[in-house]
């Protein structure tokens, strides 16, 4: 368990910041297209 929290669970902590930065993005992208619809 200890293990994991250093090794694993730092991992994880990683990843779940690349996928919140992922989702940021895409509402960003959507927030965008919703403002400024495109002809």
């Amino acid at each position: 368990m200890h293990q994991y929290a250093t090794t694993g669970g730092n991992r994880d902590l990683m990843g779940m910041r690349q996928c919140l930065t992922m989702v940021k993005v895409r509402l960003i992208v959507v927030v965008e297209m919703a403002l400024h619809p495109k002809p």
